[in-house]
C-alpha cells in the first residue's frame, strides 16, 4: 500500500510512496511520521512533483529552499511543516 522512510535523529522524511492515490494511505503514513517525531518534520521533493507538493502544503508544510544535488541533478524543494 506504502511506506515512508524517516531519519528521527534529523525529523527528516526521506521518502513517501503510495501505490494508489485517493486512499489515505499518505495521509496515514504522513500522520504516523509526525507522531513519531520530536519536532517539525521536514522533507525534500523533487521541484517537478507539483502533486506532491500539494499534497504537503495541504497538510500544513511549507516550501523553504530550492536547490539542486547534485549542482547538476534534477531540481528539488525543500519543505518544513509548520
Amino acid at each position: 500500500m506504502g511506506v515512508a522512510a524517516f531519519y528521527a535523529p534529523d525529523n527528516f522524511l526521506h521518502s513517501l510512496y503510495v501505490a494508489e492515490r485517493r486512499g489515505g494511505v499518505g495521509k496515514a503514513l504522513l500522520d504516523h511520521v509526525i507522531r513519531m517525531s520530536t519536532g517539525p518534520v521536514s522533507l525534500k521533493c523533487q521541484a517537478a512533483n507539483l502533486k506532491a507538493q500539494a499534497f504537503y502544503e495541504r497538510e500544513g508544510f511549507q516550501a523553504v529552499e530550492h536547490g539542486r544535488d547534485p549542482p547538476s541533478g534534477p531540481p528539488w524543494v525543500r519543505m518544513v511543516q509548520t
